[in-house]
């Protein structure tokens, strides 16, 4: 069976600067797994002062000198849950080295929520929407009737 949570990949490509839609610096890495499939990597939004810091920290991991480098380099891509289509984490290197996103945001930022937290709060306000859903759908259940206009 397939671990969806820790998957061998080649990294394929990397782009770094900004993208053409919406004018964002940012690093992005393509991972191409076994069977075809692709993903990216990264498309964090970055400023002139982080870029510099998530290239030099992933170059770091991989033991090369340059983003360029990483083309070509095998990694695990890390995901926390492993659901169908679940971000990348992070990715671990041939030789167990990690840059994980969460890990790379923390040195950066005082208030780091990790993925777990993430996605219980996401849950708890889907839970919330839904049940507003449900209530408004009771509430139009006791109108529904008076409110309608018979026209045939």
């Amino acid at each position: 069976m397939k671990d969806s949570k820790r998957e061998l990949g080649v990294i394929a490509d990397i782009w770094s600067g900004k993208d053409e839609d919406h004018d964002i610096l940012t690093c992005s890495i393509g991972i191409d797994f076994e069977g075809g499939g692709h993903q990216g990597f990264g498309q964090l939004c970055l400023d002139e002062n982080l870029l510099p810091s998530f290239i030099k920290d992933l170059c770091t991991t991989f033991g090369v000198s340059e983003l360029k480098g990483l083309v070509g380099k095998k990694c695990f891509a890390l995901r926390c849950f492993g659901f169908w289509n679940d971000a990348i984490e992070g990715l671990e290197a041939e030789d167990g080295k990690r840059f994980t996103i969460t890990s790379w945001r923390k040195k950066h930022f005082c208030d780091v929520k990790n993925p777990l937290e993430c996605r219980i709060g996401n849950l708890k306000r889907d839970i919330d929407s839904e049940l507003r859903r449900v209530n408004s759908y009771r509430d139009e259940l006791t109108t529904v009737k008076k409110d309608y206009t018979d026209w045939g």
